[in-house]
């Protein structure tokens, strides 16, 4: 009998992205009879900010109401929450994101799905013979080595794995971003930009305080430039319509899908460049960043060529998102030797 999958979360945060492409992989795994539950985070991670409420209680001191006071009552995951009884049987699928140390739950079978770089405390404690590692998108695997050499820090990584296991699942909802601008011909004007996890990215900084000057050096200095901050509250549609009127988005997060929209809406998408890395190396490293992405103000132009094809390359990615789970479970079953005979 296939086990149980628990996914390790924090509850629905609608301004994650990561997370919410997360609850929309349960809800796929759902929809095809997969008896996925939801599982609250049991220690804190502090890379992502991430605290719990159970970091001095084992698993046998947890209660259900606990574990439901933590997704907030909610009753539309009612049926998804992990019953206690079976997260204490211990004989479950988990499966933990990249900053997770260790197995706090406790389970037999343990998935390690890295939706970004893993911060190195994280990575020297995956079991790299037992854990099943897959990433969200290639460019996780592709410029870790390069992120870790920036760094000076040892790539965990790089001696277990050679060719990555790809599991991409995100939300993507055609024709929504012309809405405000037909055909790209609105007179547009002025620059705005975004700093997210920045670069390095804020889980690799020393502390808080470390990237919170970061942080606020750029906004300060652009700001003077007449660049207006996107802030992290802005909600999805607020940022279409603000992306349908300027003529350029600057991003200090290479990674970030606002630069995918910004491009869509029309608006000259441009990522600040990463040091030691080209063009062609950032674009070939995921195929987000195939198209109507500029590297550098100096590619402006170069993207704006590509742009027409950027939705259509994305949809079709996310029209592989169900393709995408039953090759993860078919890969999951085989790794674990769970195939039924």
């Amino acid at each position: 009998m296939f086990p149980n999958i628990l996914f390790y979360t924090t509850p629905l945060n609608e301004h994650s992205g990561g997370i919410a492409n997360c609850y929309l992989f349960v809800k796929l795994c759902r929809e095809k009879n997969i008896n996925i539950f939801l599982c609250p985070i049991l220690k804190t991670i502090p890379s992502l900010g991430f605290f719990s409420p159970f970091d001095n209680k084992s698993l046998d001191e947890i209660s259900q109401q606990e574990i439901n006071n933590y997704f907030n009552n909610d009753s539309s995951f009612k049926d998804i929450i992990v019953n206690i009884d079976t997260l204490k049987h211990r004989d479950n699928i988990i499966i933990y994101t990249e900053d997770v140390e260790g197995n706090p739950a406790e389970q037999k079978f343990v998935v390690r799905w890295l939706h970004f770089f893993p911060n190195p405390n994280a990575a020297k404690t995956y079991s790299y013979e037992s854990d099943y590692i897959c990433f969200f998108s290639d460019y996780i695997f592709n410029l870790y080595d390069n992120l870790c050499g920036n760094l000076n820090i040892h790539n965990f990584i790089k001696p277990h794995i050679i060719k990555p296991n790809i599991l991409r699942v995100f939300h993507f909802k055609k024709n929504t971003y012309k809405n405000f601008n037909d055909n790209f011909k609105i007179e547009r004007e002025g620059r705005c930009l975004v700093v997210r996890k920045g670069y390095p990215p804020a889980s690799f900084r020393n502390n808080d305080l470390e990237f919170n000057n970061y942080s606020n050096n750029i906004i300060s200095e652009n700001a003077k430039l007449g660049f207006d901050i996107i802030g992290h509250g802005i909600t999805h549609s607020d940022m279409i319509k603000l992306f349908n009127k300027k003529q350029l988005f600057l991003s200090f997060d290479p990674f970030t899908f606002t630069l995918v929209i910004a491009s869509l809406c029309g608006c000259d998408s441009v990522v600040v460049k990463i040091p030691n890395l080209t063009k062609e190396e950032w674009q070939n490293s995921d195929p987000f960043h195939k198209y109507g992405i500029a590297y550098g103000i100096d590619d402006i132009e170069e993207a704006i060529k590509t742009r027409h094809k950027l939705e259509e390359h994305v949809y079709n990615m996310y029209l592989e998102n169900n393709a995408n789970i039953d090759n993860f479970i078919g890969s999951i079953k085989e790794f674990f030797n769970l195939l039924v005979v």
